[in-house]
């Protein structure tokens, strides 16, 4: 990991980068690590790929002391959204949300999306 507290993987499939993700520890909460710039080739999805680096991405987090992982992506991302909660990852629910985390309130939610979401996962 850079000093600047960022850090990244990527996914090699031949000459070309296949998959890659990157890692954001902030310096006003170090103790939480933000998985960014999650892209596999769309000629090489479905391999595993993608689980390779975002778990790769994590295993940098917890050497660098992240205690917990973030990650935002768009509600349309159905496939994205079902690995990364087969991660472990949970949609923040703007009406569950505290606050007082590494999460701004810009990040969170309302149950009615995430409502639709789950529904088109189980379609």
């Amino acid at each position: 990991m850079r000093s600047d507290g960022e850090g990244g993987l990527g996914g090699r499939g031949g000459k070309a980068i296949a998959s890659t993700a990157s890692l954001q520890v902030r310096p006003e909460s170090p103790g939480s690590g933000w998985v960014r710039w999650v892209a596999t080739d769309p000629g090489r999805r479905r391999k595993g790929l993608a689980r390779a680096v975002v778990v790769g991405v994590l295993e940098l987090a917890a050497q660098a002391g992240c205690m917990d992982a973030y990650l935002e992506t768009r509600t349309d991302r159905l496939a994205a959204i079902a690995l990364y909660m087969q991660l472990g990852f949970e949609p923040l629910v703007a009406e569950d949300w505290e606050g007082g985390s590494a999460v701004s309130a810009s990040h969170v939610v309302p149950r009615e999306v995430w409502t639709r979401v789950a529904g088109a996962l189980r379609s």
